[in-house]
């Protein structure tokens, strides 16, 4: 079960949850998502981890290998509100726990959102919406360019009890399967300065992402996360110490 929980926050969080460097205008660049009602993407997601639990003398050892094809049509768009609605949903896709085949968290399942072009999210429709919410890369509103930092905490949910820090940076451009592209830094860590009785929590996650302006569209998030998790229960009248160690890859391109 801990393992499942694991696996869909860092799916929820990361699904829309993503080279010389040139430089910039001298006023800088405007960040937007551009969509219409014929936009439809494709984006491959492979996921390959590692969760080891520490209870005792007891060690359990999960090895996580997951594959996905994400289906994502923006389904209406209001030009004067500048708002895209998207449906998004695990077309197909397989998971291996231990070499060992496993149902897809999410099979079909429909992830509604609107958001304003800058990502922002408005009018979430169900939770998985909700918790993208804090982990979607939404744009400053003014201009950015190369350096140009900006961050946001996502609260805790069911799946990560803890707030989340991510900060994001502009490294600069850069050609990405033929595509002029934006090319963001992105780090994610646990807040630890609000504390949870009976757990201590480290999430430390480093990524790229590729953004084509051009067309206003993510082209990949490519992360790898270490997650450590200590919890303190009572188990058997005697006062146990359960710890959890992961080291997640995940790369997300757009199929192009």
């Amino acid at each position: 079960m801990f393992v499942k929980k694991i696996f869909l926050f860092s799916l929820v969080a990361l699904i829309l949850t993503a080279c010389t460097a040139n430089s910039f205008a001298a006023d800088g660049m405007v960040l937007k998502y551009k969509a219409n009602t014929e936009t439809s993407n494709i984006y491959k997601m492979t996921m390959n981890g590692v969760t080891t639990i520490y209870l005792g003398e007891q060690t359990q050892v999960t090895q996580i290998e997951n594959e996905m094809f994400l289906k994502q049509q923006a389904v209406a768009f209001d030009n004067e509100a500048k708002v895209i609605s998207y449906e998004t949903k695990v077309a197909s896709g397989q998971m291996k726990i231990n070499g060992v085949d496993s149902p897809l968290p999410m099979m079909g399942q429909i992830i509604s959102t609107q958001m304003i072009d800058n990502g922002k999210f408005i009018n979430e429709k169900n939770a998985q919406a909700k918790q993208l919410n804090g982990a979607q890369l939404v744009f400053p509103d003014g201009p950015v360019n190369v350096g140009s930092k900006w961050s946001h905490t996502m609260e805790p949910n069911a799946q990560m009890p803890v707030p989340t820090i991510i900060e994001f940076k502009i490294l600069g451009k850069e050609k990405y399967k033929g595509a002029d592209c934006i090319k963001i830094g992105m780090t994610m860590t646990s807040d630890n300065s609000k504390e949870v009785k009976g757990l201590e929590m480290n999430l430390s996650a480093k990524g790229i992402i590729r953004f084509d302006h051009n067309k206003g569209i993510l082209l990949s998030n490519h992360v790898n996360s270490n997650t450590r998790m200590k919890i303190e229960r009572v188990i058997g009248g005697k006062q146990s110490s359960i710890t959890t160690r992961m080291e997640m890859k995940i790369r997300m391109d757009l199929q192009v």
